[in-house]
């Protein structure tokens, strides 16, 4: 089980469902796999109205019969820590006392606050499982109030949005198989992507594929070869100075597979996008250039524009700015991007209550996939959609609902009435978003040069390192699983005893 991350379609009984339910006292549903970018169909086995097993569904053209472990044990994390109802901090930040409030009293204390100071600047972070509607309405929302700082790249990955090609993944699973060459730089597809591991796995058994990686050591159970860590040798392998060049160019189905460990670096654009493509175009090669996204919610707020972030401000000058965090809890306070006690005022928006949720001074309780409808956009850039299958725990509302009611008290207060938050239905929300997706058509961009040669030797010792060190525990979800914190444990000491 912990080779390749994968569960296979079976008959044995996972431990955690040994002796939970009888199969007729089961209702199964078609769902999607949302901790992952390749939204894998799976299976829920609902005992009154409870998840108390997932299974993978067979679909030839995207995870076959497989599905990851972190998926398959996720049940109990789907109902622990989970925010129900409002919260207010009391006093401040210092005294970490969040007190339950009603829905009322918590719009009460938004006004209360725009009162104190309504020249006030917006910042929106969204979460990387936040549905593709919820996502526009929260762009507008920011719209709104005259703020375009709408940001998914919590993970603090440099990403470009001139042409999709750039951040999607071109190839789709059955064309991995059919490659004779498969490059893997900054990618650790065992522990990113374990079902895309599968089909280079039968790339190699079925076509003999070559297998080269550029960047650190990938721990992966098949034969490969590494042709170096440093930027120095990425750089060479894009310029066709390398070894792996050559063989690339002798290859008639090339596929390059770009790991989240190289999505950190701000000169990964020009490294991939301009040097290699120009460099195959030179030759009359085609190339397929794959971005392997991290989870299902991340190509869709791309797709949006949720990369508008001004480091302006930040600027501990400015007063009056306030953060809304909606399901943001993969950015860590004060380390990279942001710290949190730069802003008068925090709004916390989720399920569960994470890391990131004890520095609000407002929470508000929103829901989880399984209640709510909605849509992701898959690393392929197809369009899934999901439906609503329980109703909220307690007092929680569907996400847009609770956006659009808090920025339309917020427009009210200002003096600035907006007509998009009048009469808002999500058939309305579904077709703005299907009219916005069909507009974004690829834009060919002439010239993006921004990285320097003269600045190699900076750059050229250091190495890329593996972006996944939990496989197990990603996600707020997951992270409140105790079955999943069992089996990480138990995979670090299965790793050490196999690496030893």
């Amino acid at each position: 089980m912990f080779k390749n991350k994968l569960v296979p379609i079976g008959a044995l009984t996972s431990k955690p469902y040994a002796f939970v339910a009888r199969s007729w006292e089961l209702k199964s549903y078609e769902y999607i796999d949302f901790l992952d970018g390749l939204c894998s169909t799976i299976r829920l086995d609902m005992q009154n109205n409870e998840v108390v097993r997932i299974l993978p569904t067979k679909t030839e053209g995207l995870n076959e019969d497989w599905i990851t472990d972190k998926v398959r044990f996720l049940c109990d994390g789907l109902y622990r820590q989970r925010i129900n109802i409002s919260y207010v901090r009391e006093n401040n930040i210092k005294a970490n006392i969040l007190k339950p409030i009603s829905w009322l009293e918590s719009l009460c204390k938004l006004v209360e606050q725009l009162n104190l100071n309504k020249d006030f600047v917006v910042e929106g972070l969204c979460g990387q499982m936040i549905d593709l509607e919820t996502q526009l309405v929260f762009r507008d929302c920011l719209l709104s109030v005259g703020s375009s700082n709408f940001e998914i790249r919590t993970d603090g990955s440099k990403i470009d949005l001139d042409v999709k090609d750039d951040f999607l993944c071109n190839a789709l699973p059955e064309d991995l198989e059919k490659s004779d060459l498969i490059g893997l730089i900054g990618a650790d597809l065992r522990l990113e992507y374990p079902l895309l591991n599968v089909r280079v796995i039968k790339a190699l058994q079925f076509k003999n594929c070559l297998i080269g990686t550029v960047g650190f050591f990938v721990s992966v159970n098949y034969e490969n070869k590494n042709y170096g860590n440093s930027l120095l040798d990425i750089l060479s392998l894009v310029e066709g100075k390398s070894l792996f060049s050559s063989i690339m160019v002798r290859s008639q189905n090339v596929n390059l597979l770009i790991g989240r460990s190289l999505l950190q670096r701000c000169d990964y654009l020009s490294i991939v996008i301009n040097y290699l493509k120009s460099y195959f175009l030179r030759i009359g090669k085609i190339l397929s250039v794959n971005i392997l996204q991290g989870t299902a919610g991340i190509s869709g707020a791309l797709m949006l524009g949720g990369v508008n972030w001004h480091s302006e401000l930040f600027n501990r000058s400015l007063q009056g700015k306030w953060l809304y965090l909606l399901g943001a809890d993969e950015v860590e306070s004060q380390k990279g991007l942001m710290s949190f006690f730069d802003y008068d005022f925090l709004i916390y928006q989720g399920s569960h209550g994470d890391k990131n949720a004890e520095f609000a001074d407002i929470i508000l309780p929103g829901v989880m996939p399984l209640e709510k409808q909605g849509s992701f956009l898959n690393i392929f850039g197809s369009k899934v959609a999901y439906k609503f299958l329980i109703n909220p725990l307690g007092e929680s509302r569907v996400d847009w609902k609770i956006l659009a009611v808090v920025f339309k008290i917020v427009l009210h207060e200002i003096g600035n009435e907006n007509s998009v938050f009048t009469n808002i239905s999500y058939k309305v929300i579904e077709k703005r978003l299907n009219k916005w997706l069909g507009n974004c058509v690829n834009k060919f961009v002439k010239d993006r040069r921004y990285f320097i040669k003269e600045e190699v030797g900076k750059f050229g010792n250091v190495g890329l390192s593996s972006y996944v060190d939990n496989f197990y525990m990603t996600d707020a979800i997951t992270r409140n699983s105790i079955v999943l914190a069992l089996i990480k444990k138990q995979y670090e000491k299965f790793i050490t005893i196999w690496q030893c």
